[in-house]
């Protein structure tokens, strides 16, 4: 790979577990992209069914496809940002799809603003087969506080210059639930946001998704607990 084309890749991860049903429209919608300079890193966690072999059968030599013991999907998507060779990162679920211009209009963004380190944008949520569309509008610049209080971004509409992603440490191991909450909240901490309007993906909220999120108080404290650096903001966020 030459420089210039490191320059303009974006690595997307993929982590699935028993997705044979869906992985294959995930796919498809990242080769579907109206941005062609990508790689596409699947990272089968342990799956006891055919994933793997649906995400190879599709033979494009941009998907790399990695079979790894069940460790969950923090671990999994850690394995795929230690195989990326892009400068940008982008995350897709197994079960979700972007958008055609989802990495398009994203790449743009970050290319012509040097200041914003991770661009997101807005989503369709389906859930019980109903479709609702997320505006996700949190501004740009320094969202900590907006997204401590709560407001979240999708794993699926982000992506963020690579250098970030690898400064946070990426994903922390062992979360069960929030773990994407989790990383958001550490970018955060140090990097500026950038809002893209176009609708970047579409987001299949299962059951075990809709307990994750009423859990996001108790992962407040386990948060603010495990950071001293930022009780200051504590007040703030009470407010």
């Amino acid at each position: 790979m030459s420089a210039t084309d490191a320059n303009e890749l974006v690595s997307i991860a993929l982590p699935a577990r028993n997705r044979e049903s869906s992985i294959g429209e995930a796919i498809r919608s990242a080769l579907g992209q109206t941005y062609p300079h990508f790689e596409l890193i699947v990272v089968d966690d342990g799956s006891t069914d055919s994933t793997a072999d649906v995400a190879r059968s599709f033979g494009d030599e941009r998907i790399t496809v990695v079979r790894t013991e069940h460790g969950g999907v923090s671990r999994a998507r850690n394995i795929a940002l230690g195989l990326m060779k892009g400068r940008y990162v982008a995350f897709l679920d197994s079960d979700d799809i972007y958008l055609p211009k989802k990495l398009e209009s994203q790449v743009a963004l970050l290319r012509s603003r040097p200041d914003i380190m991770c661009a997101y944008s807005p989503y369709i949520e389906i859930h019980k087969g109903a479709e609702q569309y997320h505006p996700c509008d949190m501004g740009e610049g320094d969202l900590f506080i907006k997204m401590f209080k709560g407001s979240f971004v999708n794993v699926n509409t982000i992506l963020i210059r690579k250098e970030c992603a690898d400064a946070v440490g990426g994903f922390p191991d062992g979360f069960t639930t929030l773990e994407d909450y989790d990383f958001f909240l550490r970018l955060a901490e140090r990097y500026t946001f950038g809002r893209v309007a176009e609708t970047s993906s579409v987001y299949r909220m299962s059951e075990r998704d809709e307990a994750d999120d009423t859990s996001n108080y108790l992962h407040y404290l386990k948060y603010i607990d495990g950071c001293p650096e930022i009780h200051g903001f504590v007040d703030v966020v009470k407010e």
